[in-house]
């Protein structure tokens, strides 16, 4: 990683450890000094679309500063000597963090004076060198082989086929065979590196230049590729028994939707858990060379919401409940029935348990029937993107073949065909792969759900498998059919064609929108990478559906999400790692920051209503909450 973020004009020192970080194209920005620690899912955002303008500003870091996982560094941003920024952390443009301070939270802030922290006595030169030379081995030469070893079968059966007379006649069995054998492969291939590279993982502390850090890091490395070749097994029934023999301990009726950067080892759920999307769940800690590994512990039917972070160490109480995008508390431990939420961690005093609603064989006792029906729905949406992957493959191949052959025995001119070939690649891509991963999930989506509304499921309903299959295919085949379009004009008619309500000269950073109808945005608006609406929560294995509406010029920094039932009006910016709770609405006119949100300035130069002088704006801003109205006192005058 360090050595890709300096090929790339990143300036980057000596003993530094990055984990697996989201940087912008912009890396001549980023300064990285000598010793620093960068944990996974950090986001170094030195560009940022706002009101119209991309704004590129250096990110710098000085030395022994330890940036922790799921960190945002946005624009014009400086860690000083020795900081420490904790996890989730959202680190605002321009902010600065003094040297040897601790800051947490979102918008972060000073926390304590950091513990004296230099690096001891470095790895020999010879050590580093093997191994960087055996993870240079590894990136190129062995993980390809994850994506390559499932896809012989593929080419020989694709070659098979076209040679026939008839080839159409066999390519939706083709298509499905090879689709399930990828799926198996990928799925062996990881078992098979698990107990015979890795064997199994104990608490401790390991050497980062040591042999087992080596075949940890290869594992790992090979799990996040699962994330998006096995996209479609995670959030099924499937998916617990997988996880199950590569080590993880989860109990009876527990559903794991997503297992990012977790040590399988070290991970026990309790009967009837709950772990939504994109959590980060007991996520290692490497700093001075070192890697520290704990056990993670989840009690009975305990709740984890979308994106948030469970430190590793950390046991959950039986019935207690981690909201979207939040850590649990770190000084006082959750009780049991307790819930928290927010940047840091904030207690629920109440909340709606909607499980008293349902009868219990919709949450956690399904019926038989039920159990069958969502093994059969589910198995068919595993198979169905890698389906029709193979079908793309084999459409182009057999379009070449027809289209660039023998006449005669006499072969085309070489320095022709390889012409054509190049120039007519554009068209084989967009017809075989594009167009069908845009408009296959699409006529799926009108044929069988129709227009999303607001709505509540329980979680053992045809309804919420058939949404699931929908955003899962789409999601599988994202960085065939939509990644290509991120920052063009073209995703947003994308996304109207699949229901969403779009307004002009938007431009969107990112691939995150889920039920499409539910979301209404104003003209003008910018979404930066990881910034999207959220329109549905699973809480309490219910699934919430409501309506997210954004207005006109509004942007939505980096990892900022709205809540299903939020709203933000005209002339508002959302700033990182901040999240607008169910029900909230934003006052036009200013920037919101922070997990609950609060005020942190004018959104733009011109934050006065286009219909109104420029002059003084109201100087009462009303916020809106489930429950509640507050009446913030706020002046604002313009320049």
């Amino acid at each position: 990683m360090v050595l890709w973020l300096q090929l790339l004009g990143a300036k980057v020192g000596n003993h530094v450890h990055v984990g697996a970080i989201v940087a912008t194209p912009c890396l001549d920005l980023i300064t990285i000094g000598d010793g620093v620690s960068i944990g996974r899912e950090v986001l170094l955002a030195c560009d940022v679309v706002d009101q119209g303008l991309l704004k590129l500003r250096r990110i710098s870091i000085d030395r022994h500063a330890f940036i922790s996982t799921s960190v945002t560094l946005e624009v014009d941003v400086h860690v000083q000597e020795g900081a420490e920024v904790m996890s989730m952390s959202g680190l605002h443009e321009g902010v600065t963090v003094p040297a040897c301070q601790v800051w947490a939270g979102s918008p972060a802030a000073f926390q304590a004076a950091a513990s004296a922290c230099k690096l001891p006595s470095p790895p020999s030169p010879c050590r580093l060198f093997v191994m960087f030379l055996a993870q240079g081995f590894i990136v190129v030469w062995f993980m390809p082989l994850l994506h390559l070893i499932p896809m012989i079968p593929m080419a020989v059966w694709t070659r098979s086929i076209a040679s026939e007379a008839a080839p159409l006649s066999n390519a939706i069995p083709f298509a499905f065979a090879s689709g399930a054998f990828y799926v198996v492969a990928v799925a062996v291939l990881l078992v098979a590196t698990k107990y015979i590279v890795v064997g199994k993982i104990r608490p401790g502390e390991y050497s980062t230049c040591s042999f087992f850090f080596l075949r940890k890091w290869l594992f790992d490395g090979m799990m996040q590729i699962s994330l998006r070749t096995l996209h479609t097994v995670y959030a099924t029934l499937y998916v617990v028994p997988f996880l199950r023999v590569l080590g993880a301990k989860i109990g009876v009726r527990s559903e794991v939707l997503t297992a990012n950067h977790v040590v399988l080892d070290l991970l026990q759920l309790g009967d009837e858990c709950f772990v939504a999307d994109w959590v980060l769940l007991g996520d290692d800690h490497i700093r001075e060379y070192t890697l520290t590994l704990k056990q993670t512990t989840m009690g009975k039917r305990s709740f984890v919401g979308n994106g948030s972070l469970i430190p590793q160490g950390t046991t959950l109480a039986s019935n207690t409940l981690v909201g979207v995008f939040s850590t649990p508390p770190e000084k006082t431990p959750l009780q049991e029935g307790e819930s928290c939420f927010g940047l840091p961690a904030i207690l629920m005093p109440t909340r709606r348990n909607v499980t008293d609603a349902y009868d219990t064989s919709l949450l956690f006792y399904p019926s038989w029937p039920l159990y069958g029906t969502r093994l059969v729905i589910e198995g068919i949406r595993i198979i169905f993107a890698p389906l029709l992957v193979s079908l793309g493959v084999w459409f182009a191949l057999l379009w070449i073949v027809r289209t660039h052959t023998y006449h005669d025995d006499v072969h085309l001119d070489i320095a022709a065909t390889v012409g054509n070939l190049i120039a007519l690649s554009p068209v084989y891509y967009v017809s075989c792969f594009v167009v069908p991963t845009i408009a296959v999930p699409a006529l799926i989506k009108w044929l069988f759900l129709g227009q999303y509304q607001p709505v509540e499921w329980p979680m053992w309903s045809v309804a919420v498998w058939r949404s699931e299959f929908i955003m899962s295919v789409l999601e599988h085949l994202t960085s065939v059919g939509l990644l290509p379009f991120v920052g063009t004009p073209f995703l947003p008619m994308i996304y109207r064609l699949f229901g969403a309500k779009i307004g002009r000269r938007c431009y969107m950073g990112g691939v995150d929108i889920p039920e499409f109808d539910c979301i209404h945005v104003g003209d003008d608006c910018a979404f930066n990478p990881r910034g999207f609406a959220q329109t549905h929560l699973f809480e309490d294995r219910v699934m919430k559906l409501g309506h997210v509406r954004i207005g006109n010029r509004c942007t939505l920094r980096m990892r900022s999400i709205l809540l299903p039932e939020s709203r933000m009006e005209d002339d508002t910016a959302l700033g990182c790692n901040s999240v607008v709770m169910k029900g909230e609405t934003l006052t036009r006119g200013y920037e919101w920051r922070g997990f609950p949100v609060d005020i942190a300035g004018n959104a733009a130069p011109d934050d006065v209503s286009r219909d109104e002088p420029r002059g003084r704006a109201s100087s009462k801003l009303v916020m809106t909450m489930p429950g509640y109205e507050v009446d913030v006192p706020f002046q604002n005058v313009s320049p």
